[in-house]
């Protein structure tokens, strides 16, 4: 590619290239500021869906371990939070940098954008924040330069043409940011007379070294920008467009502002429909979240390019009350249902429910071929978490046979069992009893007889910090206004 095109593409975005430089120091006089113009329950609400006014304080779950009744508190008139179960407590910095796991100087940073306060800090102090802003500033260039040529070059039609056939319009592909990145090694030689050091493009997840030499990760693909909740660019997907190329999708790898395990495709746009809606479909990739927006359904997200984890779970739990599982209804699908229902034993917030789409579709295909009153159908009729894992596991067997039975049994015994609450475990036991037309003593009986042979290894239990019922009572000021 000849630099002029690159240089135009530049220009019409105004970029320099070129990169902030640091101040000198973060005061106390700032710090304080900062939080005086922070409202402390805002700012633990984005992430405390659960949180209410309880008298003079607000009361929710706590974030920070399972718990099935709120015991977590937080007084506006001090700025503070407590919890009164597992003990952690402190003032809105630190609950962001809890929460988030973060730094101070990044909860500082964070919430001076909020507050609308300037911050200024030393070099040393904010080395790890600039870091994570400076690539944020990078992957947010890279995106522009990569939507330019699929919507504006002759070396974006293979893009454009394979989009037209999937029918995603142009609005759809500026919502989404895609763009198209050619093939060659023209970006690593564009980026280097612009400044860029090698040793920060290695860092970016968008380059490689191989064999001493510097080379871009993506080429000749189609280019899907991942963004977090603060809709910053942290990173990208790649899908190939000559389908002998493998692998078909490739994902930037970790960065320090790139964990795929906690990070969602789409939830920059769907985590306010969830709020409006109270749910949201999880979906298996990145062409799905972009067929459900386009068809309506504004709240879906995906994983990118992983299995579901936890902590997508929980980011989810912080705008609705329940994950539907959006999912093709092939062995694929079903298995990946699966493994997102048991990464979501114990998470008490949320409710848990999945719709398998007929025919083995995927959320394209069908919305082709059906419209939104049938969809609304599958949505009216979906399957409760222990309902799904029942009949997934009864489908097509013969349960007259005690030895499948017995099969049968130990499976859902295993998913009962990992469950802390005993409330929680009575209900299943309540449930499978009705669902398989067993008397509940019975089913009672064996479970408790399966708990004393064999222990539940369907997920590894997390160990939550407990503290002391003295520790509890032995309260500082600030706990005392909580009280």
């Amino acid at each position: 590619l000849k630099e002029n095109l690159l240089e135009i593409y530049a220009k019409s975005f105004h970029d320099n290239w070129s990169l902030p430089a640091l101040t000198d120091y973060i005061s106390k006089e700032t710090i304080t500021l900062i939080k005086e113009n922070v409202d402390i329950v805002d700012v633990v609400s984005d992430y405390v869906r659960t949180l209410k006014k309880s008298g003079k304080n607000w009361l929710g779950l706590c974030p920070f371990h399972n718990e099935k009744h709120p015991s977590f508190t937080v007084s506006n008139e001090i700025g503070f939070y407590k919890c009164f179960s597992c003990g952690e407590s402190g003032d809105v910095v630190r609950f962001l940098m809890k929460i988030e796991n973060i730094s101070f100087v990044e909860a500082l940073v964070i919430l001076a954008k909020r507050a609308g306060v300037s911050l200024e800090m030393s070099a040393e102090e904010s080395s790890v924040s600039y870091k994570k802003d400076e690539l944020i500033q990078f992957n947010t260039r890279i995106h522009k330069l990569f939507h330019f040529f699929l919507l504006n070059r002759e070396e974006g039609k293979k893009a454009r043409e394979y989009l037209e056939r999937r029918e995603i319009d142009i609005d759809t592909i500026k919502r989404f940011n895609l763009g198209y990145v050619p093939g060659g090694f023209w970006l690593e030689k564009f980026l280097k007379e612009k400044g860029f050091q090698e040793n920060f493009l290695k860092e970016t997840g968008v380059f490689s070294s191989k064999n001493g030499k510097l080379r871009a990760m993506f080429f000749d693909r189609l280019m899907f920008p991942i963004f977090n909740y603060r809709n910053e660019c942290i990173g990208f997907g790649g899908r190939v467009l000559n389908d002998e190329m493998k692998p078909k999708y490739l994902n930037s790898p970790e960065t320090i502002v790139y964990r795929k395990s906690t990070v969602l495709y789409g939830i920059q746009f769907a985590k306010d429909e969830m709020k409006k809606r109270g749910y949201a479909f999880l979906v298996e990739g990145y062409m799905d979240v972009i067929a459900c927006h386009k068809n309506g359904l504004m709240n879906a997200v995906a994983p990118c390019g992983t299995a579901v984890t936890r902590e997508q779970l929980k980011l989810v739990s912080r705008y609705c009350g329940e994950i539907i599982l959006l999912l093709d209804g092939d062995a694929a699908g079903i298995k990946g249902a699966i493994r997102a229902l048991k990464e979501g034993i114990n998470l008490e917030e949320i409710k848990f429910s999945v719709i398998l789409l007929p025919n083995g579709m995927d959320p394209d295909e069908y919305f082709k071929e059906n419209l939104m009153e049938d969809f609304e159908k599958l949505l009216e009729n979906r399957v409760e978490a222990f309902d799904f894992c029942i009949e997934y596991k009864c489908k097509g067997v013969d349960l007259k046979d005690y030895q499948v039975l017995s099969g049968v049994l130990r499976f859902l015994f295993e998913y009962i069992s990992a469950w802390e609450s005993g409330i929680t475990q009575n209900l299943l036991l309540q449930r499978l009893s009705e669902k398989l037309s067993l008397n509940l003593g019975t089913v009672e009986q064996e479970f408790s007889r399966f708990l004393g042979s064999k222990k539940s290894n369907f997920i590894e239990k997390e160990s939550d910090k407990v503290v002391e019922e003295s520790e509890v009572l032995n309260n500082s000021k600030e706990e005392e206004v909580l009280l």
